[in-house]
Order: structure tokens, then C-alpha cells, then sequence
């Protein structure tokens, strides 16, 4: 996939989800606190009064909307109903007694929340202070509410569950949506894992050059420098500013700069002489050129050539 579409066809996906989902919650009523809290009644009380005459479930799953609208105190709050639903075939479906325990605990706690925008503000009020008391806590630090990644993530989930109705038996709906839902992470994960890949394997300039093992001032400063001028001869400019580098390294050196060490990298060369001095501000400017060219993607050409060969006369070298 081209990189540069990537991020407009990403945003085209995310406005149509958006507008779609917003197409499904267009027609659903805005509920009371009061209203919706007797639904989670009913709906309890039915799947109670199935599992005790031991028949199939009778609350039909397409009877919910894909989310209620809530009028709250001081807010309008939506609440998805796409894992009540999975909860609610997958009972339907297997009828065990465990899944009928995870859909029951669901709807307590969503019975649970509702009634706690019914609190008097004042006891309110108290509440938040003590939780905001013990929520200062550094063991929860990270802890935080729902992103708007997941409440797109919701939308999505509802809007798949009402595709697979159209065209799915209702048993075979839960195993299809894990299927598709992992099969979404697996490719998610698999572009995720393309893209480090290759920003791994891009030659990024590194601080200490790391990436690239640095080249050994083996030669003497001569050789080095009639290497550069034959490969500016024939217009390798890239090169030519490889080895103007290392003739400087190899020039100070000579002159007792420093102790010959191989391993040193392009800034331990540099940080072994004063950084004020006349030595240490060439040798700055070149390694800072020398690394973008050899490193990065920076272009060489005649100019960034010249340019260091400038800075090698300003360390004393005689023949640049």
C-alpha cells in the first residue's frame, strides 16, 4: 500500500464509521434515567423467569437498539448494547448456566451506573472528593476512562453485529464476529509490524553513528585525502565525503590529537577535543555534515564537497 494514501484512506474509514454510526442512533429516543433503568429491569427479569422454566431465552436480540441514548442529570450519555447482545445469542445459543451469570453481572452493572447519576450533587459532591482522595494514589496513575478509540471500537462492534444479522443465522453470529474481530487485530497488527520493520532498516543518522560500524583511520592522512580526490574525480560525491572525514580524523591523529583508539565513533572523536577550540569547531561542523551524508539522506554534491574540504584546511591540513 502506498504510505501516502495510507493516512486519507485511514481517515476516509474512520468519517464513514462515524457517519454511519451516526445514521444508527438517529432514530433511537433519549431515555430517562428512570426509563432506562426499569429496561434493565425488564430485560433481567425476563432472562430470570427463562432460566427458571428452563426454556430457551424469549428477549429477542434484535428487539434492542444498538445503543440507548440516556438523559443524565447534567448529560446525554450513550450506552452501547453490542456486548449485551453477544452475551445474550451466546446464552440463547448454549443456554449454560455461566453465560446467563455474565449476562446478568452486565446488566448490574450498567443498573448500578444508571443509578448513580440519581445521586443528590451534595452526595455527590463527597463521593468525588473521596475518590479523587483515593485516586491520587500513585498506583493509579496510568488508570484512566474509555478513549475515543474505544468508543469507536463500540460503534464498530454494533455496527458488525447488525451486518452479520442480516445474512447469519443467529447461533452461528458469536463464532463469526471473534473470526472477523480477529481477523481485523491480525491484520492490524501485521501493518504495524511491516511499518516498524521498516522503520528499523532505515538508515536513520544516529547520535554515535550506531547503525553503521565506523570506519578505521588505518591509512595514513594522505592516503585518505587522494582517495576523496579520486572519487570527486569521478563525481562520487558521497564518498569523497566519506574519506575527507577520515583524513581529518587520521590529520589530528597525526598530530597528536588524541591516542589511536579504533573504536572510537564519529562523536568520541569529538569529544576528546575542547569543544571551544579551533580544532574541535571544524571537526563539529565536518563530522555533522559527514553524518548526514553518510548516515542519513542528506545529498552530496561539488559544494558539500568543497565546503569540507574548507573545514580540513581549518584543522591545518596542508594539501587540502
Amino acid at each position: 500500500m502506498n504510505r501516502a494514501r495510507l493516512p486519507r484512506t485511514c481517515a476516509a474509514l474512520l468519517v464513514l464509521l462515524v457517519v454511519a454510526s451516526a445514521h444508527v442512533r438517529a432514530g433511537a429516543r433519549r431515555l430517562t434515567i428512570r426509563e432506562y433503568v426499569d429496561q434493565l429491569d425488564r430485560l433481567a427479569a425476563a432472562i430470570d423467569m427463562d432460566n427458571a422454566e428452563g426454556r430457551p431465552a424469549s428477549v429477542r436480540v434484535d428487539a434492542l437498539p444498538d445503543a440507548w441514548r440516556v438523559d443524565g442529570s447534567t448529560q446525554t450519555f450513550e450506552v452501547s448494547t453490542a456486548s449485551i447482545r453477544l452475551a445474550l445469542r451466546a446464552w440463547t445459543t448454549g443456554h449454560e448456566p455461566s453465560q446467563r451469570q455474565h449476562l446478568v453481572e452486565q446488566l448490574r452493572m450498567l443498573r448500578s451506573g444508571a443509578l448513580s447519576f440519581e445521586t443528590p450533587p451534595s452526595e455527590r459532591h463527597a463521593q468525588r472528593a473521596a475518590l479523587n482522595s483515593i485516586l491520587s494514589d500513585p498506583a493509579f496513575r496510568d488508570v484512566h476512562g474509555p478513549t475515543w478509540i474505544d468508543a469507536l471500537w463500540q460503534r464498530v462492534l454494533g455496527l458488525l453485529v447488525r451486518s452479520l444479522e442480516l445474512f447469519l443465522p443467529h447461533s452461528m453470529i458469536p463464532t463469526v464476529g471473534i473470526i472477523v474481530v480477529s481477523a481485523i487485530a491480525g491484520v492490524a497488527l501485521l501493518l504495524a509490524g511491516r511499518f516498524v520493520g521498516r522503520m528499523i532498516r532505515r538508515p536513520w543518522a544516529a547520535d554515535d553513528a550506531a547503525g553503521d560500524q565506523p570506519a578505521s583511520p588505518v591509512l595514513t592522512w594522505p592516503q585518505w585525502l587522494a582517495g576523496a580526490q579520486s572519487a570527486a574525480a569521478r563525481g562520487d560525491w558521497r564518498d569523497a565525503m566519506h574519506l575527507v572525514y577520515w583524513c581529518a580524523v587520521a590529520f589530528l591523529e597525526a598530530k597528536g590529537a588524541w591516542r589511536p583508539d579504533r573504536a572510537r565513533t564519529p562523536r568520541e572523536y569529538l569529544r576528546a577535543l575542547p569543544a571551544s577550540s579551533a580544532d574541535g569547531l571544524a571537526l563539529a561542523a565536518l563530522t555533522r555534515r559527514f553524518e548526514l551524508v553518510w548516515y542519513g539522506a542528506a545529498r552530496a554534491d561539488e559544494q558539500v564537497y568543497a565546503e569540507a574540504l574548507e573545514h580540513l584546511k581549518s584543522i591545518g591540513c596542508p594539501s587540502a
